[in-house]
């Protein structure tokens, strides 16, 4: 489906709109789990439709083959010499950044989802759900059977922010960290889904399916050791450990206890707590980010009509095989960059995949 572009205010996005952008020479779509939401497009000055792309205007468009088409809404227009305009645009789901939410507290996700839309500031044309089916589990002694979906758990917002923030900030303290889901966003309508593992068994693999693949390893935001301290009390009295050891090489994260213990805690309660938040954080582990390009060989003529060739979904786990760059993993896709016009992924992203640094 080609690209169509709407007017700025417009919430139906059936039709046609101000018209096809059918002369686009490029147009692509990056969507990452909780993250940026993008549209990149390139389309000549003297395309039909030149005068009529601007900023505040929508841009509908595919973000993958399984997922409806999306609006984005054009942020910036580039008009360099080579006569082709460079058109950025984000999700409309950005439009939640124009909007505050008042401070609010619950302890069940049906309870906080309620309360997004009536403590907003600003105006909100978006609707707000969530769709945990619930989880079986057998206690092996007793046999019995309980169900639990999942979405209990205490979630408090101290002070205002943007709705998005609150809904998906790149921090522990938002509502898609804290019911461990995945916010989906389809049109006005925003969604959060349990993060669930899905293995259909893909595999992309060179020789096969591989074009190319890329691995990226940092240590810029690794910390390797925790110095844990506590102030308060009357007298405001100043507690501390030595900095506790993740790995050989030294970066300190300095963590405060201080709304932890309502007393001076003892060293062991210090160190207990230093340590757990080491495990829960994977402090000492190097995050590893491979990126994909891969042939989708359920669209070659090769393959068009075999049986168990298996597609791939932004959320999947697949398995990635490149011995020459060591890489054997199982991981999910937390990434996809999909090209509109070609129905194509130009390139996908797999991880994060975590790797220990040596022990001190």
């Amino acid at each position: 489906m080609k690209p169509v572009l709407f007017e700025h205010n417009v919430l139906d996005f059936s039709g046609h709109g101000l018209g096809t952008l059918a002369d686009a020479t490029s147009c692509k779509v990056s969507c990452e789990e909780n993250g940026a939401y993008d549209l990149t497009m390139t389309y000549p000055i003297v395309g039909a439709h030149a005068k009529d792309l601007a900023e505040r205007r929508i841009i509908l468009a595919k973000p993958s083959p399984e997922e409806n088409s999306q609006p984005f809404r054009i942020y910036k227009i580039l008009r360099p010499m080579d006569g082709n305009l460079k058109v950025y645009a984000h999700h409309l789901s950005y439009d939640l950044n124009d909007c505050i939410l008042k401070p609010i507290s619950g302890s069940s996700l049906d309870s906080v989802i309620s309360q997004l839309f009536m403590n907003t500031v600003g105006d909100c044309n978006f609707t707000f759900a969530y769709d945990y089916p619930p989880k079986r589990s057998t206690d092996p002694d007793t046999g019995d059977v309980t169900e639990d979906n999942g979405t209990s758990g205490d979630f408090e917002l101290e002070k205002p922010m943007t709705l998005r923030a609150a809904m998906l900030a790149n921090s522990s303290n938002n509502i898609a960290s804290t019911y461990k889901g995945v916010w989906i966003f389809d049109g006005l309508k925003c969604t959060l889904k349990r993060k669930n593992v899905v293995d259909r068994g893909a595999v992309i693999k060179y020789g096969v399916n591989l074009i190319d693949l890329s691995q990226e390893r940092s240590l810029e935001e690794v910390y390797t050791h925790v110095y844990p301290y506590w102030r308060g009390g009357k007298k405001n009295k100043y507690y501390d450990l030595e900095p506790i050891a993740a790995t050989s090489f030294k970066k300190i994260y300095p963590l405060d206890l201080s709304s932890s213990y309502q007393k001076a805690p003892s060293d062991a309660s210090m160190r207990q707590s230093a340590e757990e938040f080491i495990e829960k954080n994977e402090l000492g582990q190097i995050p590893v980010n491979i990126t994909a390009s891969m042939v989708q060989l359920e669209k070659t003529l090769e393959y068009k009509n075999a049986k168990g060739i298996k597609k791939i979904a932004r959320g999947d786990t697949v398995r990635v095989e490149y011995l020459r760059l060591g890489v054997g993993t199982s991981a999910r896709i937390t990434k996809t960059e999909y090209d509109v016009l070609s129905e194509l992924y130009a390139s996908i992203g797999i991880g994060t995949v975590k790797q220990s640094l040596p022990k001190a």
